[in-house]
C-alpha cells in the first residue's frame, strides 16, 4: 500500500521548535530563572534597574527567535514549498516539485543524498502540519470533463458514538502541480443524505479546509452502528462536472482525523472500497480503477508525534508498539520486539487484510540476529 502526504514548515512551527529547543536547555532555563528573580527583586525594592534587566532577559530571546524564524522561513528553499512524502514498501521518497523524487536514506549511508536521517535524538519524524490523505495513482495524466467516485464500502465506525457513515474532509484531483478540483462543488447521490449547517455539506469537499481544526467536511447520514467495515447496498456517488476537460494523474482523499475509530489508530468512516470513472464528452464513461480496496488505513498522526532516541541505534528508526492498533507516543531505547514482513497475507480473518510476517524477534534475539 502507498501513502502520500505533504509537510509544510511555516514560521510559526519554526518559532515553536526554537522556543522548545531553547527553553528545554540548561542555558535557557537559567536565563529565565535570572529574569524572574530580577522581577521578584524589583517587587521588593522597587529599583527600576531590576525591572529593566528582568524584562530584557525575559523578552529579548523570544523576540530574537521570532525574527529568526521569520527569516529562515523566507530564505530557506526547503521551507518555501511543501515537501511531498511518499511511503511505500520500497521506502520513503520526497519531492518538492511533484515530479522529481529523492529517496530518504534512513541509515545515513547513501553519499550525495540530500535527505539523510543521520541522528534522530529528540526530533520529530514528520511534523503534524498538513492533512494526511489516501492516494490513488492512475499511472499518468487523465483528461476528463466528468469524474465519478463510487464508494461501495466504508471503514470502521467512530468509537465515541459507534456511528458508521461515509465522511470525507477533502477531495483533490492532483496533476502533480495543483488540485484541479479546488472549489468545484460536486454532486452527491446517496440514499442517506445529510447536511448540518456549514459543518457537513458537499461544498466542504473542495474548499481547501482539511478539517484538522474545524472538523468540517462531507458526511452521509447514519448507515449502521459498530461495524469495522460496512458494505453499502447502494454506493455513494460523488460526481464532478467541469466546465471544460481537465487533466489529472491521481486522486487524493482526506479522511476524518479528529475522531478515532472502533479499531483504534485506524481512520473512521473513510471510503475503503471505491471505483473511479471518467468521461471526456460527458456521456461515455470508462473506469480508471474498479473496487479499489485501501485496506485498514492507519492514521499517520500516530507516527508524527513519536520521539526518537538514537543512543543505541544511531541513524536507524526503530518502532515499538503498545496497545494493538496503536503506536506508542515515544520510543523505548531498547524495543521489546521486531517483525519482518513481506507483502500481505493471501488469506486473512480480518476484512482489511494483514501483513505476511516472515520473521519475529524478541528481546536479546533482535541484537543477536543484527536486527
Amino acid at each position: 500500500m502507498e501513502i502520500e502526504f505533504d509537510v509544510k514548515i511555516t514560521s510559526n512551527i519554526l518559532y515553536d521548535y526554537m522556543l522548545r529547543h531553547t527553553y528545554s536547555s540548561l542555558s535557557g532555563l537559567t536565563g529565565s530563572l535570572v529574569g524572574v528573580l530580577m522581577l521578584m527583586l524589583f517587587a521588593s525594592n522597587r529599583q527600576p534597574i531590576c525591572l529593566i534587566i528582568g524584562a530584557v532577559i525575559l523578552l529579548y530571546l523570544p523576540w530574537t527567535l521570532f525574527i529568526k524564524s521569520k527569516q529562515q522561513a523566507l530564505n530557506t528553499p526547503a521551507f518555501k514549498k511543501p515537501l511531498h512524502y511518499r511511503l511505500s514498501d520500497e521506502g520513503i521518497e520526497v519531492s518538492q516539485d511533484g515530479s522529481t523524487w529523492t529517496p530518504v536514506d534512513l541509515n545515513g549511508t547513501e553519499e550525495g543524498n540530500g535527505y539523510t536521517v543521520e541522528s534522530l535524538r529528540n526530533t520529530e519524524l514528520f511534523p503534524e502540519v498538513e492533512a494526511e490523505h489516501i492516494d490513488t495513482d492512475f499511472g499518468g495524466n487523465v483528461k476528463a470533463k466528468k469524474v465519478k467516485i463510487s464508494v461501495s464500502q466504508v471503514g470502521p465506525a467512530v468509537v465515541e458514538d459507534g456511528e458508521n457513515r461515509l465522511q470525507i474532509m477533502e477531495l483533490e484531483l492532483w496533476n502533480g502541480v495543483e488540485n484541479v478540483a479546488k472549489d468545484v462543488v460536486p454532486t452527491v447521490d446517496t440514499d442517506k443524505p445529510f447536511e448540518s449547517g456549514d459543518t457537513w455539506r458537499a461544498q466542504n469537499l473542495t474548499d481547501g479546509d482539511y478539517g484538522l481544526v474545524s472538523d468540517k467536511g462531507y458526511s452521509t447520514d447514519i448507515l449502521d452502528y459498530q461495524k469495522t467495515a460496512l458494505d453499502l447496498e447502494k454506493p455513494v456517488t460523488i460526481e464532478f462536472d467541469f466546465h471544460e476537460a481537465v487533466e489529472f494523474s491521481s486522486l487524493r482523499i482526506f479522511p476524518r482525523s479528529s475522531k478515532d475509530s472502533v479499531l483504534g489508530g485506524i481512520y473512521a468512516n473513510y471510503p475503503k472500497i471505491y471505483t473511479v470513472s471518467v468521461s471526456e464528452d460527458g456521456t461515455n464513461w470508462r473506469d480508471l480503477v474498479v473496487d479499489e480496496d485501501k485496506g485498514m488505513v492507519r492514521k499517520l498522526a500516530d507516527l508524527q508525534n513519536m520521539k526518537m532516541s538514537t543512543a543505541s541505534f544511531q541513524g536507524v528508526i526503530r518502532a515499538q508498539t503498545g496497545l494493538p492498533g496503536r503506536m506508542t507516543g515515544a520510543f523505548d531505547q531498547n524495543p521489546v520486539s521486531a517483525y519482518k514482513y513481506l507483502g500481505n497475507k493471501e488469506d486473512s480473518e480480518y476484512e482489511g487484510g494483514e501483513v505476511n510476517i516472515t520473521e519475529q524477534y524478541e528481546g536479546e534475539d533482535m541484537f543477536a540476529q543484527g536486527v
